[in-house]
């Protein structure tokens, strides 16, 4: 089973940070490299790349395409050389590669771009080639134009793939989302774009009309429509995790497992599996001490992203050690702990010690299922820590009995207002709410422009879904799609979101 990824298919975001930039005549064409410098084209189209995250072994990249011209445009395309790396993922743009390049030309919904206009699409590579851009063409001015590259940055050559539609797998190093009753998208109506923003379909109507009053109101919705959040973590991959894993992904929800690196269970290629199903890989260090100068966590990092190929983006503290705090803060979106307690919207969970429920050795079904009527009934997150299972080998803390486990997500699923998820899906969420909610806010011309700075160590192509009480809102000049589920997708990346009357 694979759960859909928040990256696929996503709304227009945009680059945070300038590495490569289009904009030349024809007669003073110029192609140089991705550091800042420019690759020629005749003014009416160009395109800039940006690094969105990077790891030993690969990298999340934007790639913002503009129409420099004074005229409507209503199509594009740009080709990136991989120079030896591989596509892990992409969004927001058709894809087909041959011989190590990657071209991406728009989707429906992002070809039309006015003078001055801009659209961002991105993707994930694993590998350590630096990629180039090599030529972006559109048909600005009234006319197509097309620029190649004979850059003379390294590259190794790498054998030509098949054509693969914008579609991603949770080896992306972002994630994917998935969670009871997802469907791992949302159809849109009221003119926008249609996302695909991975998040799950929530419970209730699905005909929810369009807010029709003043334009104001703008809020965000809480666990994506769910009443509350749960996440299951498994640490210290332990051999009754391995031994179950085919009982576990049957479940069809995504787990979080915190592999502990120093441990030869590690390198199972269980693991791999789990990671290919839709399963999240956390970092639970190498040697598990309660003390580490960030070395220890850092090793574990390298282990799980070169020989899995995919980003860590969530820890597990060992022994929920404080020193973990400050380490997870400079590397990770967040770092659990092993303290009980439940977090809510915006509330003063500190993101680097998140609490989690642990159950007692042979916890019941009962005893589990009261943990997340808890978290229901205040309509929260809880994440929940095993160890392992009963009639294993392997030492496990506190081990559950597998069928008390099993029976006990079967209940989550069948409330069907729960969002199961694995912690990077609902930690991103929530943190980018807090984001969101913190945003500052301009208003001209009866519009007002709400901005956010995101979090360090964010995974690239998450979204929100937001309400207002009427009005019309845009993202990067482009009117966002009324879901009849009750909500708008709001791309995080963006950074900002208009709403105007």
């Amino acid at each position: 089973m694979r759960f859909a990824s928040s990256l696929s298919f996503g709304l227009v975001s945009i680059a945070c940070c300038l590495a490569a930039c289009i904009a030349a005549s024809p007669d003073d064409e110029e192609i140089l490299s991705l550091e800042g410098e420019l690759l020629s084209s005749d003014g009416t189209m160009s395109a800039e790349l940006s690094y969105q995250s990077q790891w030993p072994t690969g990298y999340c990249a934007n790639v913002t395409v503009k129409n420099a011209s004074s005229k409507a445009s209503t199509s594009w395309g740009v080709a990136i050389g991989l120079n030896g790396a591989t596509l892990a993922n992409s969004w927001n743009a058709r894809i087909t590669q041959s011989n190590g390049t990657l071209n991406a030309t728009n989707e429906s919904y992002n070809g039309s771009l006015g003078a001055g206009a801009s659209t961002t699409w991105g993707f994930c590579a694993n590998g350590t080639g630096k990629p180039s851009i090599t030529s972006v063409n559109g048909n600005g001015n009234g006319g197509s134009t097309s620029v190649s590259s004979s850059s003379s940055a390294s590259s190794s050559s790498s054998s030509a793939s098949s054509s693969s539609s914008s579609s991603t797998s949770a080896s992306s190093g972002a994630g994917g989302s998935g969670g009871a009753g997802g469907s791992g998208g949302s159809g849109g109506s009221g003119g926008g774009p249609v996302v695909n923003s991975g998040l799950p379909t929530p419970p209730g109507p699905s005909n929810v009309a369009k807010p029709s009053g003043a334009a104001g109101g703008f809020r965000v919705i809480n666990w994506a429509g769910f009443t509350g959040a749960v996440s299951y973590t498994f640490d210290d991959s332990n051999s009754s995790q391995i031994q179950n894993y085919d009982t576990l992904n049957a479940l069809d929800v995504p787990f979080t497992f915190y592999l502990q690196t120093g441990k030869t269970e590690s390198t199972n290629s269980v693991w791999q599996r789990a990671l290919n199903d839709g399963h999240e890989l956390g970092n639970h260090t190498k040697s598990h001490s309660s003390n580490d100068s960030g070395a220890d966590t850092d090793a574990a990092t390298q282990f799980i992203e070169s020989r899995f190929g995919t980003k860590v983006w969530t820890m597990a503290a060992p022994n929920g050690a404080s020193v973990y705090s400050s380490i997870a803060r400079t590397r990770f979106l967040i770092n659990r702990g092993v303290a009980n307690n439940l977090i809510g919207p915006n509330d003063s969970t500190d993101p680097f010690t998140l609490p989690c429920y642990i159950p007692p050795t042979g916890a019941s079904t009962a005893t589990l299922d009261q943990q997340v009527t808890s978290a229901r009934d205040a309509k929260k997150w809880r994440t929940v820590l095993v160890h392992g299972f009963t009639g294993g080998s392997d030492g496990a803390y506190q081990p559950v009995q597998l069928q008390a486990f099993v029976d006990h997500v079967k209940h989550s699923k069948a409330l069907g207002d729960m969002w199961l998820d694995s912690v990077v899906n609902v930690g991103a969420y929530w943190r980018g709410q807090k984001a969101v909610s913190s945003a500052t806010s301009s208003t001209s011309g009866g519009a007002t422009t709400y901005t956010w700075q995101l979090p360090d160590h964010f995974p690239p192509g998450r979204y929100l879904r937001v309400t207002v009480n009427g009005g019309t809102l845009k993202q990067n000049g482009v009117p966002l799609s009324w879901d009849p589920h009750g909500y708008y997708e709001v791309a995080l990346d963006a950074k900002s979101v208009t709403l105007s009357p």
